[in-house]
């Protein structure tokens, strides 16, 4: 069985994204921005931490934006 205290802390890093960076997406404009930076076919397979990394590169691609 997998972890469940994995989830707070990857719920909390969708959170970061969602209202720190792209608060006027609608949810499934955010799912879109972050699946379309996923490279595999079958979504069903990536793990829980490869989401979460790919979340946290969206987040500081956004951070490098404010700070040009």
């Amino acid at each position: 069985m997998r972890d469940p205290n994995r989830i707070k802390p990857f719920l909390n890093k969708l959170e970061e994204l969602w209202a720190t960076k792209y608060p006027d997406l609608r949810f499934g404009q955010l799912i879109s921005l972050i699946t379309s930076e996923i490279k595999i076919p079958n979504l069903l397979l990536v793990e829980d931490d490869d989401w979460e990394k790919v979340i946290e590169k969206i987040i500081d691609k956004a951070n490098e934006k404010e700070n040009r």
